[in-house]
């Protein structure tokens, strides 16, 4: 998408905000960040709409959201700690996927909010049985950069402790840092693959070359 198409779907976002369901504001502001693209007048307009009504968001469009932001670097500290604390009062109806993404997410902006990480790392190691091997390794890195940031809070949480590793597996990048995953690569397409993890499961892949 050229320069100019965004900076005008932005434009045209930011002057119809109060008009976009929850759904919406967490689909453009994840396109965006997907793409790359920096709009800083977008996401503090989305963070402002999105952080009046944050506890309307679907579990799925709030992982999204948190991941958005954390993926653009935008560090909308009010929205993200709002977002942390609507998905621990509710962690129990979150999947893997949006757990982990919420909670790394927060983590990886460095947001001071540690009841609610501390409550959704607790949830994640409930359930980190069936975790996928890449959330599992997100979920590792997550613990490990909370510990970092508030070591006497966090420092009681258990480790994760991943599978041994196969044989005729690879790592691959799956989100924020060094996180991995593991898995051996499938099909290539173009400029993206896709791997075939450990658990079954095929993930999505870009090279690290692609922007």
């Amino acid at each position: 998408a050229s320069p100019e198409l965004m900076a005008g779907i932005a434009s045209q976002a930011i002057g119809k905000i109060q008009e976009i369901h929850p759904r919406g504001l967490s689909d453009i502001v994840w396109a965006f960040a997907t793409l790359g693209i920096a709009e800083p007048a977008l996401f503090d307009a989305v963070a402002q709409q999105a952080g009046a009504k944050v506890g309307t968001f679907a579990p799925q469009g709030l992982a999204n959201l948190a991941w958005a932001y954390a993926k653009a670097g935008h560090n909308a500290s009010l929205l993200m700690r709002r977002i942390a604390r609507s998905a621990s009062s509710r962690a129990a109806s979150l999947n893997a996927q949006e757990l982990v993404a919420v909670a790394a997410s927060v983590v990886w902006l460095k947001v001071e909010c540690r009841a609610d990480v501390e409550e959704l790392a607790k949830e994640g190691q409930r359930r980190v049985a069936v975790f996928s091997a890449g959330e599992r390794a997100l979920l590792k890195e997550q613990l490990r950069q909370a510990r970092d940031l508030w070591p006497t809070a966090i420092k009681t949480l258990p480790k994760v402790r991943s599978p041994p590793r196969p044989a005729g597996s690879i790592v691959s990048d799956v989100g924020f840092g060094e996180t991995s995953a593991l898995g051996t690569f499938q099909r290539e397409v173009g400029k993206f693959g896709f791997i075939a993890q450990d658990d079954g499961t095929d993930m999505f892949v870009l090279p690290r070359s692609c922007k």
